[in-house]
């Protein structure tokens, strides 16, 4: 069921934002269709101690209201064939219909909630307490010691590196190699601070996205028989298959831990953050092998496994993880399944740039939804509020105040 909803919450946001596909509008219309008396029921017990996803519903119900009104009163165009007009209108009120009912019917679960059990929450103030969401900006140091300030607005030659011409392409930096043969070895680095992202396309068409508090350090151009890269933070990545030059990574943590992986040509994210306690390797798709630095332990993976890699060189592979999750960082989204609260503050501070502070005990809560990573923090702490945690913001910092 609450795979379910999260899938249904990322349909409803994608329509507000009116970048459903065809087939995507199909199955959510499919999703509100198909749910049963009791599954409402359960849906709506569910959206008290989930504002946001209420707020989704919300939304959406209002938005379809307003496309409504405004179908009754147009002139019909025939020329323009629209989702609105391929479905049919007769659907679109039949999920306007469900939504209202899941809503009025969480709403009364909401307000009939004991008052004695709700603490008081200092609610930030958007426009003088917020944090602005993170940027899609990043350092590239060249070879020769020099850094260039990258950012998503940013088109055109950057550089040029022995062979190898540099390009910055709307968040996408790219190298190009003109002559391979006479290719120097040389080295550059990308890098990411708090608050921070940024993709980039190796020489060998290989596709990289650096998330908050990461980098790579990469060859402008790879030798010929194996491509070897090394990286902290957070990283994904998507390798060009070339069978007779395999890709490896050194995966590195400031306090000494050290991981490797080695592929073919395969999609895969790395978690390796500092204040993790583990190196975490997720495979999409292809084949990988992991090893430990700390032991001779190593690992192959297929893909929908993750091998989580603890200080102390053991590994543990999981199976059948929810991929969608550990990307969601990529595609600019939070994804929160049953995380702790220390667990969902460490991602907000690497993004937001934020200091976060415990005044008195953690609270033993555990948190669930999905929110853009490109909307402001005061967005993601409604989390926070939908489960009664108090808290304040004092410029970039956030107090997790005593309850």
């Amino acid at each position: 069921m609450s795979d379910r909803i999260d899938r249904l919450r990322l349909l409803l946001q994608e329509s507000m934002r009116r970048e459903l596909s065809y087939d995507e509008q199909v199955e959510l219309d499919s999703y509100l269709e198909s749910y049963t008396a009791e599954e409402k029921k359960r849906l709506a017990r569910e959206l008290p101690g989930n504002e946001p996803l209420l707020r989704e519903f919300s939304q959406y119900y209002q938005m379809r209201k307003e496309l409504e009104q405004g179908v009754e009163h147009a002139t019909p165009v025939q020329s323009i064939e629209s989702p609105l007009r391929r479905i049919g209108w007769i659907q679109w009120v039949a999920a306007a219909s469900i939504i209202a009912s899941i809503i009025t019917a969480a709403i009364y679960l909401l307000n009939t909630n004991t008052e004695k059990n709700t603490t008081a929450i200092n609610t930030p103030n958007a426009s003088t307490n917020d944090v602005p969401p993170g940027t899609y900006t990043a350092r590239l140091r060249l070879s020769d010691g020099t850094s260039i300030i990258l950012d998503s607005a940013g088109q055109g030659l950057l550089a040029q590196q022995g062979t190898a011409l540099i390009t910055n392409d709307s968040g996408n930096v790219k190298y190009q190699v003109q002559n391979r043969s006479n290719s120097e070895l040389l080295y550059n680095t990308l890098e990411t601070g708090a608050g921070q992202s940024y993709a980039l396309t190796l020489s060998d068409g290989t596709k990289v996205w650096l998330n908050a508090k990461s980098s790579l350090h990469f060859p402008v151009a790879f030798e010929s028989n194996e491509r070897v890269v090394v990286m902290q933070g957070e990283v994904f990545f998507e390798v060009a298959k070339n069978a007779k030059a395999p890709f490896k990574i050194q995966i590195v943590k400031p306090s000494g831990e050290k991981a490797f992986a080695e592929v073919l040509g395969t999609q895969f994210n790395i978690n390796a953050y500092d204040d993790e306690t583990s190196i975490q390797t997720t495979l999409v798709d292809g084949r990988i092998k992991i090893s430990s630095a700390t032991s001779s332990r190593s690992q192959i993976l297929t893909p929908g496994q993750q091998v989580v890699i603890d200080s102390e060189g053991n590994l543990e592979v999981k199976n059948e993880v929810n991929v969608e999750r550990i990307m969601a960082w990529k595609e600019q989204r939070f994804y929160f399944r049953n995380d702790d609260l220390k667990t969902m503050m460490r991602q907000l501070a690497r993004w937001y740039d934020i200091e976060v502070i415990y005044e008195g005990e953690v609270p033993n809560k555990t948190f669930t939804g999905m929110v853009s990573r490109n909307t402001n923090l005061s967005e993601v702490l409604t989390l926070l509020q939908s489960a009664s945690v108090p808290f304040r913001i004092e410029g970039k910092k956030l107090v997790i105040t005593k309850g």
